[in-house]
């Protein structure tokens, strides 16, 4: 250890008194670094704080610097690890479901070669894939009909589907629903007439 008058500054160390005997405290290598520099110090052989030439002598391998990098770059590889599997567990659950969704398949659900031709040929679908088949192809000769693709086109095509959809939802879609409510009560009660004070 090195003595250094009192009330000397070391980079931001500010050396003021003796801390348990050691003339300095606990200070780190840089400000020990900073000491050695100073024209007047004295090593100290019987202080009883480590000496800056014994704390050099320690190796990397048995310096805290060393360990506590070490816990780091462990813990960090921990949470890459970490990461990587939840996010292989999600891919797996999602893939698990999109399995069950498309009957197995693990892919795209588009419709066999056969059922669009027969759709082709006038036959009737049998399920939304085959529905939504339907309305593309419709929707598809009609803008190769129109001459391709333009903005007035696509909203023509958009406004149309949009309105088939409005009147769909109103002329089928609401009536049922207002026969279930009938059949099995309603579930809104924020539109019931509320119980008049007595």
């Amino acid at each position: 250890m090195v003595r250094v008058p009192r009330g000397t500054a070391i980079g931001r160390v500010q050396l003021s008194s003796r801390v348990d005997g050691c003339s300095l405290g606990w200070i780190g290598r840089d400000a020990l670094k900073s000491i050695e520099a100073l024209p007047k110090f004295t090593l100290l052989r019987d202080d009883p704080c480590r000496l800056l030439s014994e704390d050099r002598k320690r190796s990397y391998l048995g310096s805290h610097a060393f360990w506590l990098r070490t816990i780091e770059v462990v813990l960090l590889i921990l949470f890459v690890l970490a990461t990587i599997v939840s996010g292989l567990k999600v891919a797996e659950k999602w893939t698990h479901a999109t399995n069950q969704q498309t009957g197995g398949l693990g892919e795209m659900p588009y419709i066999k070669q056969e059922r669009r031709q027969a759709i082709l040929a006038g036959a009737r679908p049998q399920d939304a894939g085959e529905l939504n088949f339907a309305i593309t192809i419709l929707v598809d000769n009609y803008l190769k009909d129109k001459g391709g693709i333009r903005y007035g086109h696509l909203n023509e095509v958009i406004g149309a589907m949009d309105c088939a959809k409005l009147e769909l939802y109103r002329r089928v879609a609401a009536p049922y629903e207002d026969k279930k409510i009938k059949e099995s009560g309603d579930v809104y009660r924020s539109n019931e007439t509320p119980p008049s004070p007595q």
